[in-house]
This record gives C-alpha cells, structure tokens and sequence, in this order.
C-alpha cells in the first residue's frame, strides 16, 4: 500500500503513539497512524470485539501457521486482543463510502481490494 497516496490513507490503530510511530517506520509507510488507546474511535465506528471462536478458531490457527512458515512472527499485543480489524474508505465530505469488517482475527482486507475502494471514492 506504499503507493498510496499518503493523503489518501490513514490507520487507525488502538496502541499508544510511540508505539504506533514505532511500528509505521518499521513497516516503510508514508501514512499517517492514527492512534486510538481508548478505542472510542474504533467503537464509534461500529468495530467489533471478537470472540474466543474468532480468534482461535480452526482457520485464525491455519492462517497463523502458514504466516510464521513465511516468516512472520506475533508479537505481543498493547492494545486489546479482542478488536477485530476493519477498513473504512471516506468520500471528499467525509461520508463512509464503503465498509469491510473482519469476520475474524486472521481475515484482512486485501491490498487489491481497499485500492478498489480508494479508487471508486476517488471517481465519486
């Protein structure tokens, strides 16, 4: 998503701002982070907790073992484990144009499709 434009995309994520700081730079992004401790971002805008099936269930444990076979670790959480992830994309006046939420903790809006979104809105 590095070719983004960075005015374009912003995460919203539930550590603190070093954190979150920390974790943009690590990941190369041009993006601005967005961090919500309290979650009341996250909560205002309709984002679940999950539940225990959602975050161990057979496919969250099958994603996660094929992750760490690629290469990629978890590391520990500072934020709450339960929020699962979502993806908004905002029209130029602000109005939530389309919608993705994760069905469970390993379900991740692709690069391809949040890039369809961006791209409609833009054209709206």
């Amino acid at each position: 998503m590095r070719d983004i434009d960075p005015a374009s995309l912003a995460f919203v994520v539930q550590e603190p701002p070093a954190e979150a700081a920390a974790f943009r730079e690590a990941a190369g992004s041009p993006h601005a982070f967005i961090s919500d401790e309290d979650g009341a971002l996250h909560e205002a805008f309709g984002v679940a907790k999950g539940t225990l099936a959602q975050f161990a269930g057979p496919t969250v444990i099958i994603r996660a073992f094929q992750a760490s076979r690629n290469g990629f670790s978890m590391r520990k959480t500072t934020s709450n484990p339960r929020t699962l992830g979502a993806a908004f994309v905002l029209d130029q006046e602000g109005r939530i144009v389309w919608t993705r939420h994760a069905r469970h903790a390993a379900d991740n809006v692709s690069t391809d499709e949040l890039t369809a979104a961006l791209r409609s809105a833009q054209r709206s």
